[in-house]
This record gives structure tokens, C-alpha cells and sequence, in this order.
């Protein structure tokens, strides 16, 4: 199996910032990617848009915390609630996430 640690590291180290995950034991502040995601869909040939924000880390980050859906998340000052957790099976995650209303 191949080792990607080394670039995961490296991704992190360039494009991550501070986000807060609000856990029952108390906040826990992790680097993480943040990103939106461009839904690709389309209903009788017409688009539409159901465009949504991730975070990208790493998957000891998550369970290590014990990260679950429904759990809230502080990023840049706005509050979001994770809707998936998918893991790429090389030590990274992403979480699907929707901004409070």
C-alpha cells in the first residue's frame, strides 16, 4: 500500500486554516481546507444549483476527536452543521457541510 502521509502533509501545510468543531467534551480547534463544491445535476436538460462547502483533514483528526454527523463547525465566523463524512482511504477525509440558517 502506498504511503501518502508525506503529501498530506505537505497539502495541509499550505492550504489549511483553523476551524473549531463544537464536541461535547468541548471546542477543538483543527487545520482543515475549506472549500465549495460545485453540484453537477440537471432536471429535464435545465441545471440547477445545489452547491455545497467541505472540509478537508485528516481522518485520524476525526476519529481521534470523535467528529460525528450533526456535529457543528466554526469556519472564518460562521457556523455549520456536518452532513457527510467520507473518507478517501489515504488518511485524508472530507465532510459535506451546510451553513446554519
Amino acid at each position: 500500500m502506498i504511503d501518502f502521509s508525506a503529501l498530506n502533509a505537505a497539502c495541509l501545510a499550505a492550504f489549511t486554516e483553523p476551524v473549531s468543531f463544537e464536541l461535547t467534551g468541548g471546542d477543538v480547534v483543527l487545520p482543515a481546507v475549506f472549500g465549495l463544491e460545485q453540484a453537477k445535476g440537471d432536471i429535464g436538460g435545465a441545471p440547477f444549483g445545489n452547491d455545497y462547502y467541505t472540509l478537508e483533514l485528516l481522518q485520524s483528526d476525526i476519529t481521534g476527536n470523535g467528529i460525528e454527523l450533526r456535529n457543528t463547525v466554526n469556519v472564518r465566523g460562521v457556523r455549520y452543521q456536518i452532513l457527510e463524512l467520507m473518507d478517501d482511504t489515504a488518511g485524508m477525509a472530507t465532510l459535506k457541510i451546510r451553513r446554519y440558517q
